[in-house]
């Protein structure tokens, strides 16, 4: 009884922009398992070329703006050579 009632003064101390962010997230994992279902029917080749076009967007993307996550750092410097950056603007004098 004791661990329900901690639990339960927990979630009570969490701000309601937590419970919200925790919301969206747990609706957004719903969708991308439905989207799965729904692409795992189709023909294993499209689903291939669908994820595989995916996942160089978002790598191009890292590489244009760096905004990766940390852990993939060293992977992103071996590539981004090859790929545009986004231009620094100068300052304004």
């Amino acid at each position: 009884m004791n661990t329900t009632f901690a639990a339960t003064k927990l979630t009570e101390m969490l701000p309601q922009s937590d419970w919200l962010r925790f919301g969206v997230l747990l609706l957004a994992l719903l969708a991308v398992l439905q989207i799965m279902r729904l692409v795992s029917r189709t023909n294993r080749t499209f689903l291939l070329v669908v994820v595989g076009m995916g996942t160089f967007f978002l790598f191009a993307n890292w590489v244009r703006y760096r905004n990766e996550p940390t852990f993939l750092t060293p992977v992103v410097d071996v590539v981004a050579p090859y790929f545009p950056t986004k231009m620094r603007e100068a300052p304004q004098i």
